[in-house]
């Protein structure tokens, strides 16, 4: 670096002319700060607030449809007159199995034409 000044940036702060008064300045630009972080925090804790409240508001019927959701997943494709290969065959003899292996399918292409 040098210590030469730029001449235009000289001029501009010559023309500028007016001092502002140190023991108000650093005051005022401190209570500015101050004030912006209570109002950040009283923004979040509120934030927070309205989150939690449309949670209690929302559990019952997310529950609900979350509960509809995994019925509907385990569904069997083919029923059985014995038990012992429906219980065998359970893990891959709902709605849910082909879905995860679309999926897994998808995710695999994805990786080797895009990764």
């Amino acid at each position: 670096m040098t210590d030469e000044h730029d001449r235009q940036l000289t001029a501009l702060f010559a023309r500028a002319g007016e001092e502002l008064p140190d023991n108000e300045f650093v005051p005022g630009v401190m209570a500015g700060v101050e004030r912006q972080a209570r109002l950040t925090v009283l923004m979040r804790i509120a934030a927070a607030a309205a989150i939690v409240l449309c949670a209690f508001l929302l559990a019952a019927p997310l529950q609900d449809m979350i509960i509809a959701a995994m019925h509907g997943l385990m569904s069997p494709l083919v029923a059985f007159d014995h038990p012992l290969p429906a219980l065998v065959l359970l893990p891959v003899n709902n709605v849910a199995a082909p879905l995860l292996l679309v999926f897994i399918a998808l995710r695999a292409l994805h990786r080797r034409m895009f990764l």
